[in-house]
This record gives C-alpha cells, sequence and structure tokens, in this order.
C-alpha cells in the first residue's frame, strides 16, 4: 500500500497591493480599481503550473463600503495575472468609514457587517479543477484606504493525487476511521445448540447453566464498559464571520461532518494531476477521513490518524489517495536539529548559532579535548586527555595514545594492544564511530556534529560566504574582557542570503589554563577530522583579525567546538566533454590517464594563472578497477587513486574520500588504441562533475605534456 503523507510540504498562497494611479475615485460612478495579491508564491483565483496563483480572465469581485450594499466589479484583463485591474460601479459611503471593501467571489450573500466583519458564504461541495481549485470556493478579503485592494486569503488549501483513474468524488471527513475488524475464520452460530465442553452461564438472571454458578454472581465477570469513540471534530462551514485585514474567522453557523469535492466536469479525476479542496482553519485533532467513491460505486477509505491542522494561506499537500490504509509517516525532511538554536547557511546546511557549552553566540562556551567528552576547565595536558596511557611511556607525548591511532609508518605511536591488537578506531575522524565522542553530538544531540575540515573548506569560501572581524572589547582598568570580538560570518548562498553566525575569539585551555593573553584576539576550533597519516595530529582551524587558516595540533588541547547538522548542498558544476586528446601511461601498480581539453568548462576553475590548452584532467586507478563500472559512493575504498584537475602541472584534487555519490566507467582497448572515460556524481565539495571522453588515446613512455600533445 502507498503510503499517504498529510501536510508535510506547506507553500504559502497569496495576495499583495500594488500601486496604480486611476482617477479620483467618485461616488455613485464607475470606478477602475487595482486588485493585488498577499506576498508569496500564489494567490487566489486559479493555480498556473508553476504553482503562482494569479488573477484568471473574466473574474469579479465585490466592493463597497462598511453594511451597504456590495457592487460587483469585472477585471479588464485579457490574460491571467497577478495584479488585475477591475471596473464597475461604486456606490454611496453612508457608513463614516472610509474603508474600501473587497470580497471575492463576487457571490450573492457575501458581504460586509456595519462592523466592518465579513459575512462569507462557504462552499460545502466544490467542483474539481485539474492543477487549480474550484475558484467560486475560494475565499479572500481585501480593505484599503485607497483605490489599490491587498486580497488576503481566508481559507487553506489541501493539494493531493489520485491513484486510480476511476474516482469519481471526493469526501473529507472530519477524524479518523478505524480499520474494519477481521472476520474470525470459524464464526460461531448463535443458534447452534451442539454440545460444548465449556460452562454455559446465563448472565440475564444468574438461575440455570451447565456448571458451578455463584447465586451472588461473584464469578461473573462483568462486561469492561466500552471506549467511548474519539470526537471526530468539524471543519467550520455555512456563513462565515471573517474579521481583520489578516483574515480570522471569529464565527460560522454550521458545524460540517463533510466536505465534498465532485470530479472535473462531472468526470473522474485524472492521475498524476493535482487537486486541491478549499477547507477554513480549523484543527482536527482525531484526524481526517478522504472518502474515495469510484465510477463503479464501490467506495475506498484513507484515514490518516494524529491532529492535522488547516492553516490560513497555506498549501498542505496530502499526497497520492489510493484507497488503501496509510503506511507510518515517513522520518521528517533534512536532518534533526532536536530544536537546537541555528542558522541554516545554505540549503539543508545548518550551523548551531552558539558554541557547545555557550548559552549566547558571544560566550566562549567549553572547551575540549579532541574527541574527548569532558570539558577541560583549569589545563589540558596529555595527563588528563581521556586517551592517553601513562604506563605505556613515562613521557608525556603520543606515543601512548590509546584511541584514534594509525599505523602511518613515521612515528612509534602506541599502535597495538598488549594481545597486539590494534587499538586505532576510526582516526580519519570520531564521526566513524557513530559520533560517540563527538562533543557536539553529546551535549546537542539530533544530528548535530563538529564540522569536518572540508565543510570548514566550504565555509571559509569567499565565493559563498563573508567574514567580518570585530574587535574585542576589553575593561580599560582591569584588561578583562567585557564582549568576546570574533567573526561574523554571512552568507550569500542562493536561498540563505543574510544569514549568519557569530565564531568569537575564545582563545584555547593549555598546559597552563586558560590562554589569556590570546583572549579576544584568536578563535581555536576543533575540526574532527585527523591529519592523515600522522597520529596524535588531528586539524583544527584557528583566526584572528588577519585572517583564517588551518593546521593540526596534539589533541589534549581545549578548543572550541561548534555544531553543523546536515550536508553541504551542490552549489557547483563542471561538464566537460570536449577533451582534444589522450593518453595513458601503465605502471607497476596501475593506470595513468591524462585528457587534454582547449577549452574551459563554464564555471568552477581557477583559469588566472594558465592557458586554455593546458587544461587537463588526470585520473590514476589500479588494475584491479580497470575496465568495469565503478561506485564512486563506496569510496573504492584501500585503493590509491585520484582525479587531477588543473593545469600547467598542477591543479585541484578528487581523492577516493571526496565523494558524495557517482559513477566512473573507463574502459581501455589498447589494441585499438581507444579508450571510453565517462566519470558523473557529487562531491562532498557541493560540486556536481560529468567528464566524459570517448576516442582515439596514445601510450606515452613518460607523464609528460605540453601545449602541443605528449612528448
Amino acid at each position: 500500500m502507498r503510503k499517504v503523507l498529510f501536510f508535510a510540504i506547506a507553500g504559502l498562497l497569496a495576495v499583495a497591493g500594488c500601486t496604480r494611479e486611476v482617477p479620483e475615485m467618485m461616488n455613485g460612478i464607475r470606478t477602475e480599481l487595482t486588485a493585488g495579491r498577499e506576498a508569496g508564491p500564489a494567490t487566489r483565483s486559479a493555480l498556473n503550473e508553476d504553482g503562482e496563483n494569479l488573477w484568471s480572465v473574466g473574474d469579479k469581485i465585490l466592493v463597497g463600503w462598511a453594511g451597504g450594499k456590495m457592487s460587483s466589479f469585472s477585471s479588464k484583463e485579457t490574460e491571467p495575472t497577478e495584479t488585475a485591474r477591475f471596473t464597475g460601479l461604486l456606490y454611496t459611503n453612508n457608513s463614516g468609514d472610509e474603508t474600501l471593501y473587497g470580497i471575492y467571489p463576487a457571490e450573492e450573500g457575501n458581504a460586509v457587517n456595519e462592523d466592518g466583519s465579513y459575512a462569507l458564504k462557504y462552499h460545502a461541495e466544490q467542483n474539481a479543477v485539474a492543477g487549480s481549485y474550484d475558484p467560486e470556493a475560494f475565499l479572500a478579503v481585501a480593505q484599503a484606504s485607497d483605490k489599490n485592494l491587498a486580497f488576503y486569503n481566508v481559507l487553506g488549501l489541501l493539494k493531493f493525487q489520485v491513484a486510480a483513474e476511476n474516482v469519481r468524488k471526493i469526501t473529507l471527513k472530519p477524524g479518523a476511521t478505524a480499520a474494519e475488524p477481521e472476520e474470525e475464520d470459524d464464526p460461531v452460530d448463535p443458534d447452534l445448540t451442539e454440545y460444548t465442553d465449556a460452562p454455559i452461564h446465563i448472565i440475564s438472571d444468574g438461575t440455570a447453566g451447565d456448571g458451578d454458578v455463584d447465586d451472588e454472581g461473584d464469578d461473573i465477570e462483568e462486561p469492561e464498559d466500552p471506549e467511548e469513540p474519539a470526537d471526530p471534530g468539524f471543519i467550520p462551514g455555512g456563513i462565515l464571520t471573517v474579521e481583520g485585514q489578516t483574515p480570522e474567522i471569529i464565527d460560522y453557523t454550521e458545524e460540517l461532518s463533510a466536505v465534498v469535492l465532485k470530479g472535473p466536469n462531472g468526470k473522474n479525476f485524472a492521475t498524476e494531476t493535482d487537486y486541491y479542496l478549499a477547507v477554513p482553519p480549523c484543527v482536527l485533532e482525531n484526524g481526517v477521513t478522504f472518502e474515495l467513491l469510484y465510477s463503479d460505486g464501490s467506495k475506498g477509505i484513507v484515514s490518516l490518524e494524529g491532529s492535522k491542522e488547516v492553516e490560513r494561506s497555506k498549501i498542505h499537500d496530502v499526497g497520492v489517495l489510493n484507497g488503501a490504509e496509510p503506511e507510518p509517516e515517513p522520518e521528517p525532511e533534512g536532518p534533526d536539529t532536536n530544536g537546537v538554536e541555528c542558522v541554516e547557511m545554505a540549503p539543508g546546511f545548518f550551523i548551531a548559532t552558539c558554541n557547545v557549552g555557550a548559552e549566547s553566540p558571544e560566550e566562549a562556551g567549553n572547551y575540549y579535548a579532541w574527541a574527548d567528552l569532558e570539558p577541560k576547565t583549569d589545563y589540558a595536558d596529555w595527563d588528563n586527555y581521556a586517551y592517553w596511557d601513562s604506563e605505556f611511556n613515562g613521557e608525556y607525548n603520543y606515543y601512548g595514545i590509546t584511541k584514534y591511532t594509525v599505523d602511518d609508518g613515521y612515528y612509534s605511536a602506541r599502535w597495538y594492544d598488549e594481545d597486539g591488537e590494534f587499538i586505532g578506531d576510526g582516526y580519519d575522524s570520531y564521526a566513524d564511530t557513530n559520533y560517540e565522542d563527538d562533543p557536539a553530538r553529546a551535549e546537542m544531540g539530533g544530528d548535530w556534529r563538529t564540522l569536518t575540515l572540508i565543510e570548514l573548506t566550504f565555509l571559509s569560501n569567499e565565493d559563498y560566504f563573508d567574514w567580518e572581524w570585530t574587535d574585542t572589547v576589553f575593561d580599560e582598568e582591569t584588561g578583562e574582557v567585557i564582549t568576546l570580538g570574533g567573526y561574523t560570518v554571512t552568507s550569500h548562498v542562493e536561498g540563505c542570503e543574510g544569514n549568519s553566525i557569530f565564531l568569537p575569539a575564545a582563545s584555547y585551555v593549555g598546559s597552563a589554563g586558560l590562554g589569556n593573553s590570546d583572549l579576544g584576539y584568536y578563535g581555536d576550533y576543533w575540526c574532527s577530522n585527523g591529519y592523515p597519516g600522522y597520529t596524535g595530529y588531528p586539524y583544527y582551524f584557528y583566526f584572528s583579525d588577519s585572517g583564517i587558516y588551518y593546521y593540526y595540533c596534539h589533541p589534549y588541547y581545549g578548543l572550541s567546538v561548534r555544531g553543523i547538522c546536515g550536508q553541504i548542498p551542490v552549489l557547483s558544476s563542471d561538464e566537460f566533454s570536449n577533451f582534444q586528446s589522450a593518453g595513458y601511461y601503465q605502471g607497476d601498480g596501475g593506470y595513468d590517464f591524462v585528457f587534454l581539453g582547449s577549452e574551459w568548462p563554464e564555471e568552477g576553475l581557477d583559469k588566472s594563472s594558465a592557458k586554455p590548452e593546458c587544461f587537463w584532467l588526470g585520473v590514476d586507478i589500479p588494475n584491479e578497477f580497470m575496465n568495469q563500472e565503478l561506485d564512486l559512493t563506496q569510496n573504492l575504498e584501500g585503493s590509491d587513486w585520484s582525479f587531477y584537475i588543473g593545469w600547467d602541472g598542477s591543479g585541484g584534487r578528487f581523492w577516493t574520500d571526496d565523494f558524495r555519490s557517482g559513477t566512473l566507467k573507463l574502459t581501455l582497448d589498447e589494441e585499438a588504441g581507444t579508450v571510453e572515460f565517462e566519470a558523473k556524481g557529487e562531491t562532498i565539495f557541493g560540486k556536481e562533475f560529468d567528464f566524459s571522453y570517448s576516442g582515439d588515446i596514445s601510450q606515452s613512455s613518460n607523464y609528460i605534456w605540453n601545449t602541443s600533445g605528449w612528448l
């Protein structure tokens, strides 16, 4: 059965005013007005294919004064538009209120009361429109002191599709419908008189029966009282009393037990087509039921449990109605922020407002050793580092580290325990151990974690973020910090423009305690990554008013931690298939391929120091991965291969663990001298790539080339 998702997506419906110069309005004469829309992606008369809600050709609105007769005004537009001109006869204002009122639709019975509230007729039966809603059923109102009416929506919309082609009518009912009980395999016939071994009790008077019966009825269990069914609730209906420029329903004349949407033009609903049902704002605490009537007279039920809210001027996406029992609701989209205050710096990429342990952005928060959950307060050194064993080596150094070590071949750190078992564990990042040693995850919960070096690189990319330094404020007499300075990081990523975080210059805790001489001048923050190949050297980044840097240091230092949630989105792309030549060299362990191009990709590469004909892309690939399709999502663990993208013998490099997803195909026909190459996917740097070449290839005895070809 397909899952039905209720109210998973909300989109604003809209109606906003605009300005248009028209002749001075006079009572009792034909008048031209403008009708605009509430701010947002949609308005009130009909949805177009992009989801925008426009005034339709031939639309009519009611215009008038409080308590007076409303006049019908007709649109002058010849095509759908966001802002429309309307003309009609405006009656004399006898109310003493200079506010001009508008109502959509122009239906008899819709009016403005003497107190300025609206009386609006709600349609409990509506006619479906493919890709839109019944224009006569969706109510909007406006108030203005001039000739520009800004219409605001009164109702919300339920958006859905149908799974079957023969759905004729859909009825929305408050309350979730319980599933029908299954029939027993062998139902008991009430008239059955055949003997059974079970005693028979006559409950009605307790005077006869086979078996022991207590006259007082002590042995007879009283039947439990059945639970009262949950109140299904209701939908406000009839005549709605609405008040305010941003309209709110304050009264209604009916409590509706159903709202009906009939098939378009009396026919069946089409599949894979959006339909909308206009519903007054309400909270249905005990769920809802969609009853589907099919053209053969049969019915299907979609029952959605849990509290459901219809909000004014919003689209609530119900999903696909298939007349089957709904499956459990899916996990919410996006990362779990666990209620932590945060800022979305790029779509799907969130950063906590404060350092871990801080209550405001300007506070330093806690200081942690790398992958250690206990904050450092007085001092930080090897002897109070969680993963250092003093008995292994008397000296205070990295030789005694008992976790996150790697057999790097450079330093004789403690790689193995007394049983000869390797003790290293997820050195590349403590995220590899399910964040069990991540102070951000431990303190903030949800999907929070310490940022990686790659995420720092992304955050410091001036193409996407601006960093602005603020000086620390010191007490002139004592020299103590009044307000920590640091960097304000502001996003200019599309969709998150202007969002910002503050990173205080909180210094660090070392063997002598807090680095007070640096407090307010430097910020030191951990990355979750270890330095590749070197035990005891995780990455951190530090900054001052002179810039942002990253390096590595011993893990016992107490540095700040800032939590991030989500992942870097894809923000740029490289597509390049216009390679002019290709060559390869076969070594002992694999192949080196180079593809040379005469034109640059449109985006993504620095062209300042190279000629276009020097652009090249290299692929180093081990023998065992040749002539097959590789899943880059698996990172080809244990392999030693890479992409090179650059010029003049230098350039950017994609390593095996830089790929978020993708595939690589590289098929070489040495006898024919041809090669097929294609690589596409996404990297964790937020780049989408698509490289391809098909054609001749030459073998070179050395890995050198110039602008004219292979040497």
